[in-house]
């Protein structure tokens, strides 16, 4: 075991800390490249009762994988490709979502989920419930998932397949979108699907929100035999202008059509499918873009998948500039909206924010209703002005939002704040009867 674990020095401190801007502490760290190491260094923490979180490649924004302390474990060397058999692939948590684009490039298949960044591990995606630029259509991560190897808190490791019941609930999902509470992820099945033939990219700019959700509502029922609208990504206003007051100090937006300016924002529809249909799909979605006000001449169209790609380049860059401009700690939440309540909530919170002077910006699937809500703030007074507004907001908005995406340690009293105590509850039940010693990730989520 003294080979595995190695004491903190300053030559891993880099490990403290992810892309949320939090910086943790650790006492002993250890990188293991197989299962069985993981199992030892977790029933050694274990016996010592020393907390443990699992760290994958430090792309998350929330800081779940920054340590509060104790010991921290890397499941970067954790990177084998195990195999690929139909339409399944098993791989080790560390592998990164490039690196499964990269095996799968010569197959005519692809896993769905696509968080912008490439160097994001699949581990982390999994923990995470990442979902991507395409979740209107392919739904949420755990869909693509048939399986995990996982290992307890007890050091026990077992497989876990979908449709395994446990108190009544699927036992595959308190290992995927649990942010490591219950387990270790040492081995994930991803279920794949048949690459889509043609690919194409068109961006939208609207005056008002009401253009917007018009455009959203026409976009959704756009149907076509052998295409479909994949992806339905808002950035408002707020999030477009800093797109364009970033581009002298981000180099690849430099490399990307300049923005025009826009009174409400821009929606970027992505289109998958077969021609002549994804023709036809981006052909309708011009005409539903003209009849609630876009002007088709400021509309910029792309197709193929290296186009596509740097299309997508905009809402991947939203997130970096965002992080530019923070000053501390991301201050932003994921909220699901209720069918029918997407325009009140975008309306009734931009009106909000112009009341109270806070500078927010939103962006996220108008498909599936998913929106994520960014605190614009860049001095620490703002930052604690934005957080009270957005407990309010959250408290006053409860019966339209649901909790839409990932809480780390950043955004756990956001959470609770609108989960509400019974689902805080519910987790550290659940957290009581598989971790009764609280080892693994403390701090995440609740």
């Amino acid at each position: 075991m003294g080979s595995l674990v190695v004491p903190y020095s300053e030559k891993f401190e880099d490990y403290l800390r992810d892309e949320s801007g939090l910086v943790g502490r650790a006492e002993s760290l250890s990188f293991p490249d197989k299962e069985t190491e993981v199992q030892e260094i977790v029933k050694t923490m274990r016996d010592l009762g020393t907390s443990l979180t699992v760290q994958g490649g430090k792309t998350g924004l929330l800081g779940g994988a920054v340590p509060p302390g104790g010991h921290l474990m890397s499941l970067t060397k954790l990177r084998q490709v195990k195999g690929l058999a139909g339409n399944k692939l098993v791989v080790e948590p560390g592998v990164t979502l490039q690196e499964v684009k990269q095996v799968l490039a010569k197959t005519n298949l692809f896993w769905p989920p696509d968080p912008s960044e490439g160097t994001a591990t699949v581990g982390g995606v999994a923990a995470l419930g990442a979902r991507g630029m395409c979740a209107h259509y392919y739904g949420d991560t755990a869909r693509h998932i048939e399986a995990v190897r996982v290992v307890l808190a007890d050091g026990s490791c077992r497989l876990v397949k979908r449709g395994e019941l446990w108190a009544g609930r699927d036992l595959l999902d308190l290992f995927l979108g649990k942010e490591g509470l219950f387990g270790v992820v040492t081995e994930l099945t991803l279920l794949l699907q048949e690459k889509p033939e043609e690919k194409w990219g068109i961006i939208f700019f609207f005056s008002t929100e009401s253009e917007v959700i018009a455009f959203a509502r026409a976009a959704r029922k756009v149907e076509v035999p052998g295409a479909y609208v994949a992806a339905l990504q808002y950035l408002d206003r707020h999030i477009q202008e800093l797109l364009r007051k970033s581009r002298q100090v981000v180099p690849r937006l430099q490399k990307l059509p300049e923005l025009m300016e826009s009174g409400a924002g821009m929606v970027y529809v992505e289109i998958h499918g077969a021609w002549p249909g994804v023709e036809e799909v981006a052909e309708a979605l011009m005409e539903a873009g003209l009849a609630c006000g876009s002007d088709p001449d400021t509309a910029l169209a792309v197709s193929g998948e290296a186009e596509v790609e740097r299309m997508r380049l905009y809402r991947h860059l939203a997130v970096e500039c965002i992080g530019l401009q923070a000053k501390g700690p991301r201050l932003s939440m994921d909220v699901r909206v209720a069918e029918g309540a997407l325009e009140a909530v975008l309306s009734g919170f931009r009106a909000r924010c112009d009341a109270q002077g806070i500078k927010a910006g939103v962006m996220g699937s108008l498909g599936s209703g998913l929106l994520n809500i960014n605190i614009l703030a860049d001095n620490e007074a703002l930052w604690q002005r934005g957080k009270d507004f957005l407990l309010d907001w959250l408290e006053a908005m409860k019966q339209y939002l649901a909790v839409g995406g990932g809480i780390g340690k950043t955004r756990r009293e956001l959470f609770a704040k609108l989960a509400g105590d019974e689902a805080v509850q519910g987790i550290r039940r659940l957290k009581e009867m598989l971790d009764p010693q609280h080892l693994l990730n403390p701090g995440n989520m609740v």
